[in-house]
């Protein structure tokens, strides 16, 4: 990318941009596992799954959508779920809306 073209980039317009590609990616990979559910294929949908400790105790015994692709967590033993994507999409929403109003 050329200088001239980084410049013309409006940081709104970035925050708009990460914000798209973040809903269609989100929304594409829940797509996936809702089809898997519907055709049965319970196997492919347990290789989307992580599974978190929970309580004090050691041990796994909760499982969720992993979003570990995207790169938003925080923390060497974090893994990221659909909280953390949700709150980066707000995040860039209210950044548009900040950089708007200036």
């Amino acid at each position: 990318m050329e200088m001239k073209d980084i410049l013309a980039t409006r940081p709104e317009c970035i925050a708009a941009d990460q914000e798209l590609a973040l809903q269609n990616h989100t929304a594409d990979k829940l797509r996936i596992i809702a089809n898997l559910i519907e055709y049965g294929d319970y196997d492919a949908v347990e290789k989307e799954l992580d599974k978190s400790p929970v309580g004090v105790m050691p041990g796994y015994n909760n499982s969720f959508i992993s979003f570990d692709e995207i790169p938003l967590s925080t923390g060497q033993n974090h893994t990221t779920d659909i909280g953390d994507v949700i709150g980066r999409l707000k995040d860039l929403q209210r950044m548009q809306k900040a950089m708007v109003q200036k």
